[in-house]
């Protein structure tokens, strides 16, 4: 069976270099990689962009500075497939259903609990036991499509950068590609959210801001991590 094109959208270079190795791996053809070029006055991630050095090699590299040009690119490759996974802006829905298999995402959250941009620091905020994994079909609205995996990562006490988190999510996450390929071959939507299950991640306010060294040691220590990864990991 012929493997499927596929087009990449993230600004997470650590994600997309695996990511590429795993479908070429499984018989799937990556054919673009497509990143946002952030405005200056936007804190810059802790990895480079998109960029010929860094890239993939064999893959198409596109940097767009609105999320209005997206679509006529997807349109342009005519994959069967776009893949997400960290990106900055919402995608606009003519861009997500531009695929003949449509769009899915990878999602650092357990779906429909921490929808939203700082997931994964929301888990450490609420002293969750694991981070949450869920790829999912992307739709017009944020985090809410059916979903196709998930998987959990133990959080460690020492779990306080994305440096130590990441490595550690990022097997988790490419393990489900198989049975989600699968699943989106044969065009199974997936299984719907329960709304009334769902959370809101979104950034952190000055509610959250002040510590207060009279709270137990454990909570004071959630706090701190967690304002660190929302600083480093967000994407929306």
């Amino acid at each position: 069976m012929a493997g499927l094109r596929i087009f990449l959208i993230s600004t997470v270079l650590p994600a997309v270099v695996p990511l590429v190795e795993r479908l070429r791996e499984l018989g799937h053809e990556p054919v673009a990689w497509l990143s946002a070029r952030l405005p200056p006055e936007r804190p810059p991630p802790p990895f480079p962009n998109a960029n010929d050095e860094v890239a993939p090699a064999k893959l198409d590299v596109l940097l767009v500075t609105e999320k209005a040009r997206i679509a006529p690119l997807v349109h342009a490759y005519a994959p069967d497939l776009a893949m997400c996974w960290g990106f900055p802006w919402k995608i606009a829905l003519d861009a997500l259903e531009a695929p003949r298999l449509g769009s899915i995402n990878l999602h650092p959250g357990l779906l429909p609990r921490h929808r939203g941009p700082v997931p994964m620091a929301w888990a450490l905020r609420e002293g969750d036991p694991h981070f949450g994994l869920t790829w999912h079909r992307m739709d017009a609205e944020l985090d809410t499509g059916p979903i196709l995996a998930q998987a959990t990562v133990p959080i460690e006490d020492d779990d306080c950068t994305i440096d130590e988190i990441a490595p550690k999510l990022l097997p988790a996450a490419l393990d489900l590609l198989p049975g989600v390929l699968e699943r989106v071959r044969a065009g199974d939507p997936g299984d719907p959210q329960r709304d009334e299950e769902a959370t809101w991640a979104g950034h952190f306010g000055e509610d959250y801001a002040a510590i207060d060294l009279g709270r137990p040691a454990r909570a004071v220590h959630d706090q701190v991590r967690a304002w660190r990864d929302r600083y480093r990991t967000s994407t929306h």
